[in-house]
């Protein structure tokens, strides 16, 4: 079950290297999406022309989308390795807009059978982690399969946020007694730049504000806007790359 949800943003260093400055970069795109295949897994690499913000989310078990704001994907048509033991069935590339009408780059993994996954990123390119289906060989002679773990319950409140710096990255997570799942993502349109989530309604326990004053991040708070809407809201002191991991 995950009870957290959490928020990897680009340091100072990989800041001044992608060459971020106060408005918003120009757009990028995307370069190719490929598939990597190991004895124990299968990757899908999403690779931009520059380091991109993304999100991931799981729709439903059998989906994972990618989102990558402010890329374009063009003609980009994926290249996925036939792989008749692998856990992912079909990867399909498209432009869409968000929400909040900004142009996205969709990537949209379909899977064969719920499998757990990983996400992780370096410089320009993103990497989807899938393990890799047991056989039914290794399972034994008709031996039943452990049932998947079942969703967890969805949380009522934020009790907590957390800091810590990885290389070239600050994450910050927050946690719920419960499985968080935003309903929204967004960059404030206006300055000064901050990266927002939206929660449905969920009780407060955190700190109001939690001080973090590691560039680019100055502070995180969470507050109740409405009887509908539970918000945090990461002070930026800059546009940065940001990373989001959820359910």
């Amino acid at each position: 079950m995950n009870r957290f949800l959490r928020c990897l943003v680009a340091l100072a260093m990989l800041t001044q290297t992608v060459g971020m400055a106060a408005g918003r970069p120009a757009r990028l795109r995307l370069v190719e999406v490929t598939t990597q295949t190991t004895p124990a897994s299968q990757s899908i690499l999403i690779t931009a022309t520059e380091p991109a913000s993304y999100t991931t989310h799981q729709p439903d078990p059998l989906t994972v989308l990618v989102t990558l704001r402010d890329v374009d994907a063009g003609d980009i048509v994926s290249r996925l390795t036939p792989d008749s033991n692998g856990p992912v069935g079909a990867v399909d590339v498209a432009d869409a807009v968000d929400d909040e009408g900004a142009a996205v780059a969709e990537v949209r993994i379909t899977l064969h059978k719920p499998v757990r996954y990983e996400v992780r990123s370096r410089r320009q390119t993103i990497q989807v982690r899938f393990a890799r289906l047991a056989s039914t060989d290794a399972a034994g002679d008709g031996a039943p399969r452990a049932p998947a773990a079942p969703a967890g319950r969805p949380a009522s409140a934020i009790v907590s946020v957390e800091t810590a710096i990885d290389p070239n990255v600050l994450g910050v997570t927050i946690r719920g007694d419960g499985a968080l799942r935003p309903t929204r993502i967004y960059e404030a349109e206006h300055l000064p730049p901050r990266l927002v989530l939206d929660f449905p309604g969920l009780a407060v326990e955190a700190p109001a504000m939690t001080a973090v004053q590691l560039d680019p991040v100055q502070r995180v708070r969470v507050a109740r806007n409405s009887p509908e809407i539970t918000r945090v809201v990461l002070d930026l002191v800059r546009p940065s790359v940001y990373e989001v991991d959820r359910d």
